[in-house]
């Protein structure tokens, strides 16, 4: 049975098309990250999955959940088409992604994951795992901080869904570098978007997205990898997690691009449209 609560922005011919091509915000419920995509020679067969609604609707998700619930869809989409799939993400997509792959394995064909600028999250992840602990007395000074502005925040259900989705890892994190760097002037002026206090809670639960989710031990299916010039000279987290693997490409530099900018790149629209010409069946073995 369908999930209502999984949109799928299909292209015109998405259902007809030899390979199955699905694309993962960054943002769950942000499917406008993919609007250069879908306005290029991909689009008529991309179908990007994503939330309906706003993004404060998703404060206590999980990649591991979302990847669960667009699995399930998936397989319903699919069918019986029995066609290969390649699943793309930018960004913490990325990592949607290939938590997608990994629970379709067996169900469905994934050919390749597509990561562009994969998340570093995964790299940083490990890093904060080394950090020394806060001194207590400096810890209990910023909880104390914390819980006084939580009273007053506008935001405070947002706020306390995504602290409690959170690990000591990025309870620490948050800690060191939002409460301690604002102190008292920490935010309060709202929930709608373009407030100063929107703005910090969606880079902080993008932050605890991809912190909080432990990657698979084995790579579920082939993964290709593209970086914007910007970030090119930055780890990419998701592919260093799977170098020497079977089955994990180099990175490829898209020129001229920068992070925001790169899923507009008519570069990395044909070597998309190239990689998936690769990936079709043969004449004749068209899926059903």
């Amino acid at each position: 049975m369908s999930d209502p609560s999984v949109t799928l922005d299909a292209g015109p011919a998405a259902a007809q098309a030899p390979v199955g091509l699905y694309a993962f915000p960054a943002r769950a419920w942000h499917r406008a990250e993919y609007a250069g995509l879908q306005a290029s020679a991909l689009g008529p067969s991309l179908t990007v999955v994503c939330e309906p609604g706003g993004e404060l609707a998703w404060a206590d998700s999980s990649v591991a959940t979302l990847g669960r619930r667009y699995a399930e869809q998936l397989v319903q989409q699919e069918g019986a088409r029995q066609r290969p799939l390649v699943l793309l993400g930018w960004s913490v997509g990325a990592l949607v992604a290939i938590e997608v792959a990994r629970r379709l394995a067996g169900r469905c064909t994934v050919a390749w994951v597509g990561s562009i600028d994969g998340s570093l999250f995964p790299a940083l992840r490990q890093e904060l795992q080394q950090l020394p602990p806060l001194p207590a007395a400096e810890r209990a000074e910023l909880e104390a901080v914390m819980r006084r502005w939580l009273q007053a925040s506008p935001l405070r259900a947002a706020w306390s869904a995504a602290l409690q989705q959170m690990g000591a890892a990025e309870h620490e994190l948050f800690l060191r570098q939002v409460v301690a760097a604002y102190g008292h002037a920490l935010p309060q002026d709202g929930p709608q978007p373009g407030s100063q206090e929107h703005a910090l809670w969606s880079r902080l639960n993008c932050l605890r997205l991809g912190l909080g989710h432990v990657l698979p031990a084995g790579l579920p299916a082939p993964l290709r990898c593209w970086r914007s010039a910007e970030m090119a000279s930055q780890p990419d987290g998701l592919h260093d997690a799977y170098a020497g693997h079977p089955g994990c490409s180099e990175p490829e530099v898209v020129a001229g691009s920068g992070h925001l900018g790169v899923l507009d790149s008519p570069l990395l629209h044909a070597r998309l449209v190239a990689a998936l010409s690769e990936t079709a069946p043969p004449a004749g073995r068209q899926p059903a």
